[in-house]
Parts: C-alpha cells; sequence; structure tokens
C-alpha cells in the first residue's frame, strides 16, 4: 500500500513538473523557506533542520513559503498518527496537502523522527520541483521487505 502511494505521489510530482515547466511567466526563486510547528507531536528541530538540508529553515511563520503544521493523536493501538499538513504561502499560496502517517507503539524515539523526516522529506518534493533545489532530488524506492509464509 505505501508503495503504491509513494508511486502515486512521485507521479503527481512529476506531472505538477510538467505544468510548471510550461509557465514561463513563475520564475524560480531560491530554496523553499519552511516553517515547522508542532502540535502534541514530538518535535526535533535540530534533527530537522539538520536531516532535511534542501529548505531554508525559518523562524517565522510569516516568512515562510511553507508552513508545516505536523499534529499527533494516539491510536486504538496505543500508537501515533501523525498528520503533516503542508500549506502554501506567497508563491506557493493554494499549494496545500496533507500526508498521514502512523507509529506502532514499539518505534522507538528515533524510528519516529526517522519517519517524520521521511513524510516531511515527501511533502516537500512539489514545492521544491520548480526551484534550483530540485536538481538536488533524487527518488530511491526500497524493495519490499521479505514476507515469511507464516506472516502471509
Amino acid at each position: 500500500m505505501r508503495v503504491l502511494s509513494l508511486l502515486a505521489l512521485a507521479a503527481w510530482c512529476l506531472s505538477v513538473a510538467e505544468v510548471r515547466g510550461q509557465d514561463a511567466a513563475a520564475p524560480a526563486a531560491g530554496p523553499i523557506r519552511l516553517f515547522i510547528d508542532c502540535n502534541n507531536t514530538p518535535c526535533d528541530s535540530d534533527f530537522f533542520r539538520t536531516e532535511i538540508t534542501f529548505v531554508d529553515h525559518v523562524r517565522d511563520r510569516q516568512t515562510a513559503d511553507v508552513h508545516l503544521l505536523m499534529t499527533g493523536q494516539s491510536t486504538g493501538s496505543g500508537g501515533r498518527e501523525i498528520t503533516f499538513s503542508f500549506f502554501g504561502q506567497g508563491r506557493f499560496m493554494g499549494q496545500d496537502r496533507t500526508l498521514k502517517e502512523t507509529f506502532v507503539v514499539a518505534s522507538s524515539q528515533d524510528d519516529v523522527r526517522r519517519g517524520m523526516v521521511r513524510v516531511m522529506s515527501l511533502g516537500l518534493v512539489p514545492y521544491v520541483l520548480g526551484t534550483p533545489s530540485a536538481e538536488r532530488l533524487r527518488l530511491t524506492i526500497q524493495a519490499p521487505r521479505a514476507t515469511t509464509a507464516a506472516s502471509a
């Protein structure tokens, strides 16, 4: 299911890039300015800044191109569901999207924050496509985990 979601996101991103490539009136500016806002969810700002290097992190929401609001809630199994709401501002006004990720109760803090970086990075791709930072992006798809007869 996740592989299909990733493929759908990649296809959508490529279609956005084609449309933007045809719009000569919208010049590509510098790197995306990102403001991260956490609500009821773990927020390791320093880790996010060191891992997501293809954007400029800003401390003032008003100066950001993208306002990322992350909200969390407990799941019935004791895990955590985090909603990543991306709000385009300025040159990206009206380009909003939402992604969700669920972390199981057994996830370590490091697994959660690395998973959060993965989802944040995926959500930022459509914004980055029209900027010079797009040249630094690479798409990597991991092979599905092997399943055993007992888990199948």
